[in-house]
């Protein structure tokens, strides 16, 4: 992979149907079992049971046993916070969708009430088995997203809030929808992101996930894909932020909304720098021996939709995509001239859907 490569690939994007792709790649539990943990001052609550409940069934892979429950910042209260206050506080911006904005009200009030519980950045041995297979394994690049990208920029954050859809398909038919920063092309560009992957036909085995994937500036791969909250994801108001800093870290802060379940690991140091790109993206999973090899389905989700779509920049601030150089990305399986799923126009108010497009 070379940067003569990711312009190319660029300037395709910039055409019709797009060519973008991501290497997904398989977890791998000896490099998640490298991420590491920091453990925050014991606190005297009893640590939650394994499932949290908001009529969806949504546990963490592992609470933290030190602080299983999120601690209100003092003086800090969400409901009545300027936006600006929201997000220099790292809380879930708070939508305006009277429906999204109710389910916010609830996760807000059970912040106060310290009552969301607080995953841990899991070790190989917490993460059950049958999560292990949920993100097949790539090697090389495919036409595997669809959504929208913004660049020319020093991007260093990407966030969304968005519903989880529940997704229809055979055996092994999946789905992801996240945001990130950075393509993953090149040595020190490293990919991170944030989102959900939904299974068609194990819809228990849905998940929050993060990753950390591609060449840092060393040259050396990584792939650290963590498995954060899992079950029925379906039908749950999820928030995705993506952060990766120039000093070479990366951050992550993902929050199932509905089911009040809360993700924010230490920062991990990744040896990478930006690439001027952010994106929100569907994507589809490869086959375990690689895209080369070919294509699972692309699991049936109909029309997903992102909300709050929005990416900071020192130059930009904090702005929706539709106010940003963005580009538009449509999935497209070039070997039978099949389109497989298609984004919507950006709205100003930084919404947009996908359509999956019934890739047979």
């Amino acid at each position: 992979m070379t940067d003569v490569r990711v312009s190319s690939r660029i300037g395709q994007r910039r055409r019709s149907w797009s060519r973008v792709a991501l290497l997904v790649i398989a977890f791998s539990s000896a490099v998640v079992a490298a991420v590491s943990s920091t453990s925050s001052p014991a606190r005297a609550v009893d640590a939650p049971a394994p499932f949290v409940s908001a009529g969806s069934d949504v546990r963490c892979v592992k609470v933290d046993p030190d602080q299983p429950t999120v601690v209100p910042t003092p003086g800090f209260n969400p409901l009545v916070a300027p936006d600006a206050e929201l997000q220099a506080q790292s809380f879930p911006p708070r939508p305006t969708n009277p429906g999204d904005l109710a389910v916010w009200q609830s996760y807000a009030r059970a912040y106060l009430a310290g009552t969301v519980t607080n995953c841990a950045t899991p070790t190989a041995s917490d993460i059950p088995p049958e999560l292990q297979s949920i993100q097949q394994s790539a090697d090389g690049y495919t036409p595997n997203w669809a959504g929208y990208l913004v660049h020319d920029a020093t991007f260093s954050d990407a966030q969304i809030n968005s519903y989880a859809n529940a997704v229809t398909g055979g055996t092994s038919d999946q789905v992801s929808a996240w945001a990130g920063v950075n393509l993953g092309s090149g040595n020190g560009h490293q990919l991170v992101q944030a989102g959900a992957i939904m299974q068609a036909t194990n819809p228990n085995e849905s998940e929050l996930f993060t990753e950390i994937w591609g060449y840092n500036a060393n040259g050396v791969f990584q792939d650290v894909k963590t498995p954060v909250a899992y079950g029925k994801i379906a039908g749950t108001l999820y928030y995705a932020h993506a952060t990766f800093g120039n000093n070479g870290y990366a951050y992550f802060h993902l929050v199932d909304v509905s089911a009040k379940v809360a993700y924010q690991p230490p920062d991990y140091y990744t040896n990478s720098t930006l690439d001027g790109h952010a994106e929100v993206l569907i994507e589809s999973p490869c086959v375990p021996a690689g895209c080369s090899s070919g294509y699972l389905n692309l699991a049936n989700f109909g029309v997903w939709s992102f909300s709050l779509v929005q990416a900071y920049s020192p130059t930009t601030g904090w702005q929706d995509f539709a106010h940003l150089d963005n580009i538009e990305d449509f999935m497209y399986r070039s070997a039978d001239n099949h389109t497989l799923a298609v984004p919507s126009a950006l709205n100003p108010d930084g919404t947009f859907n996908v359509t999956w497009e019934n890739p047979s």
